[in-house]
C-alpha cells in the first residue's frame, strides 16, 4: 500500500500545485467564514444583554475584557479590531497625549436595537480595553460623547489616556 505522499509524487507537480492551491483557498473560505460568525455572535450577545436590561457597567466590562484580549500595538491595529470584531467601521477625529476622540460608523450597539441608558457601553468597553492592550498607556477611560442612536449613523467616543507606561 502506498502513501499518500508516493500518490501525489506519481500525480506530478502541476496536480501537487492544484491541491495545494485548493487548500489555500478552502482554509481562506473557512477563516472568513468564522469571522462572520464571530460578527454575528457579537451583535446578537449585545441585543440579548440590552434585551434581558443587563446593567451598562456589566456590558461594558464584557466589552474591555473581548478588547483586552486582542493583540494590537498601535492605533491602526485598534481600528482595524473594531470594524474585524463587527462593532463598526473607526476612525480618528482628534488625537493628543492625553485624549483620543473616535468615531465609529454602523455602531453595533446602535444597530442591536432602541438605544437605552448607557449608550453603545460594550464599544466604549471594547475600544478601552484594546487601548490599553496596545501597553502605550497604565490607564485608559473611554466614554461615549454622542451616540448616533439609529444604524447607520456615528458614533463618538472620547479616551482618556492615562500616562505613558515604561
Amino acid at each position: 500500500m502506498k502513501s499518500s505522499f508516493h500518490a501525489l509524487a506519481l500525480a506530478g507537480p502541476l496536480r501537487v500545485r492544484q491541491l495545494a492551491s485548493t487548500t489555500l483557498i478552502a482554509n481562506e473560505l473557512r477563516r472568513a467564514r468564522r469571522q462572520v460568525d464571530g460578527i454575528a455572535d457579537v451583535r446578537t450577545r449585545i441585543a440579548s444583554m440590552r434585551k434581558a436590561a443587563v446593567p451598562a457597567r456589566t456590558i461594558q466590562e464584557e466589552g474591555r475584557a473581548a478588547g483586552l484580549q486582542e493583540s494590537v500595538q498601535s492605533l491602526a491595529d485598534v481600528l482595524y479590531s473594531v470594524q474585524a470584531r463587527g462593532l463598526g467601521r473607526a476612525g480618528v477625529v482628534e488625537e493628543s497625549n492625553e485624549h483620543l476622540i473616535l468615531r465609529v460608523f454602523e455602531c453595533a450597539c446602535c444597530c442591536s436595537g432602541a438605544v437605552l441608558e448607557g449608550g453603545c457601553a460594550y464599544v466604549e468597553g471594547f475600544l478601552a480595553g484594546c487601548l490599553q492592550s496596545t501597553g502605550r498607556w497604565a490607564r485608559v477611560e473611554v466614554k461615549e460623547i454622542e451616540c448616533g442612536g439609529g444604524p447607520g449613523e456615528v458614533c463618538l467616543f472620547r479616551a482618556e489616556l492615562g500616562s505613558r507606561e515604561r
